[in-house]
């Protein structure tokens, strides 16, 4: 018998999902139809994706608990999966508009996903206004972090030809579930009890103090200031309710990079991504009469390595910069960021803080809404066009889930030669997540209308 355990990072981020806070993340995925195939039906999507996991045999698995601890620690095969269950039509009355997708991924957003199966589902808005449809596709991310979630959509979902055809089925047959005198012989063995748990727990910690202390002088300098509580007290500090609101914002790729060169080759698309962000909040800021200072963003930091042959779901870290609110001009505001991101990975500030927060104490302290605002990451998405069953994917949309006293998160994705901007937000505390979302809007076309009037 095998069984496939979670690892340390996996169980702590499924711990993570208690109260109004879900563990999913999301990926809206806008297909148009080509010129002379249709879009694919729910039977089609269906039929393909099922036809693709055995790439991803964790998408077919589901959650069990160790009889040894007191948390699901292992993965096992689900008997009982339904490729019907895990990706289904929305049923929605009429072609389904801009507006109304996105209450949509609000109410599947603050859905949380079934436990007793494998965790992931894709909705499927086959009947959009404009004559496109939408994929709405949700992962623990238990499963896998950004980086990997990307990989796993195109091992599973889209191809770089609209020619593909549909991939040939293989016969797939669930390994008997572990009976308990079995799954306690085995759990053992593999060192999966209390008392081991609790070995691996402490040796982890003592890796992170001695891997904090080889560091650099500088990085721990760096360190220090990062985790200062510099962030000021906004309304995103506050217990998550139930509910989310969603907005959308989106911008040419290629034009936002290269206006963003002409100001300082030496700036990149995460400047600009943060840059943008810096004046969505500044925007709503004003909209509230809040001060304009004391905004830090949380940007994660993909450890995978370059090549992405690693098999682990999560791994990443992060480092913190502060937001220019009060700065009007879009080119001051990304060379003030250019100068924190520089000196934040000349310091190696990500690696840093992923082996200092192996340390409980530390990784609650990094948490504090003091710390820092709102968290804004940026995934690189494909770099050529991208087509499920022959349908282009012209929108591929990032969504990721608030935190505690973190009720505002930005996701963002590249693709189609277009960054894509997903905002994701307690609707009782940010009920105008659109005044953001235009404030980015807003910026990224201050930033490219130069080089369009050039």
């Amino acid at each position: 018998m095998r069984l496939d355990r979670l690892s340390a990072e996996d169980v702590r981020i499924l711990d993570l999902e208690a109260g109004n806070i879900r563990g999913h993340t999301c990926k809206v995925i806008v297909l148009s139809p080509g010129e002379e195939r249709p879009l694919p039906t729910v039977d089609h999507l269906r039929a393909h994706v099922a036809a693709c996991l055995d790439v991803a045999p964790r998408l077919r698995r589901r959650l069990v608990r160790s009889p040894l601890t007191a948390g699901a620690s292992l993965w096992i095969d689900d008997e009982a999966f339904d490729i019907a269950r895990h990706v289904r039509a929305v049923e929605d009355t009429g072609p389904v508009s801009p507006e109304r997708l996105r209450e949509i991924v609000a109410r599947l957003m603050a859905e949380r996903l079934d436990r007793a199966h494998p965790l992931w589902r894709i909705d499927v808005v086959d009947a959009m206004t404009d004559g496109s449809m939408a994929l709405i596709w949700r992962i623990h991310h238990c499963l896998a972090d950004g980086t990997t979630a990307t990989r796993l959509a195109g091992q599973l979902l889209w191809s770089n030809t609209p020619d593909a055809g549909p991939v040939p089925a293989s016969a797939w047959l669930p390994a008997p579930a572990p009976g308990g005198v079995s799954l306690l012989a085995w759990c053992a063995a593999a060192g999966l009890g209390p008392a081991a748990r609790r070995a691996r727990s402490l040796g982890a910690q003592a890796r992170g103090v001695a891997q904090a202390r080889r560091l650099a002088p500088e990085s721990k300098a760096a360190m220090k200031r990062d985790l200062a509580r510099t962030a000021r007290p906004t309304p995103l500090d506050c217990d998550a309710g139930p509910a989310r609101r969603i907005a959308f914002a989106s911008a040419p790729f290629a034009a936002c990079r290269s206006a963003a060169k002409a100001i300082d080759p030496a700036v990149t698309v995460n400047d600009v991504v943060l840059t943008a962000v810096a004046g969505g909040m500044r925007v709503w800021l004003e909209h509230h009469g809040l001060p304009e200072q004391g905004i830090r963003a949380k940007v994660p930091v993909s450890l995978h390595p370059a090549s992405g042959h690693d098999d682990e779901a999560n791994r990443d870290s992060y480092f913190f910069v502060d937001l220019p609110v009060d700065e009007p001009r879009f080119a001051e505001r990304l060379l003030a960021v250019n100068r924190h991101t520089v000196e934040r990975k000349r310091a190696h500030e990500a690696e840093a803080l992923y082996a200092a927060t192996r340390r409980r104490s530390v990784a609650r302290r990094a948490m504090s809404p003091h710390v820092f605002t709102l968290n804004v990451s940026n995934v690189p998405g494909p770099r050529e066009d991208v087509y499920v069953l022959g349908a282009r994917v012209s929108g591929l949309y990032s969504v990721a889930e608030i935190a505690q006293h973190h009720a505002l998160r930005v996701a963002v994705i590249s693709a189609a030669d277009t960054l894509f901007f997903g905002l994701c937000a307690d609707r009782d505390a940010v009920d105008d997540v659109e005044v953001v979302a235009a404030g980015i809007r807003e910026s990224l076309r201050e930033l490219v209308a130069p080089t369009m009037s050039g």
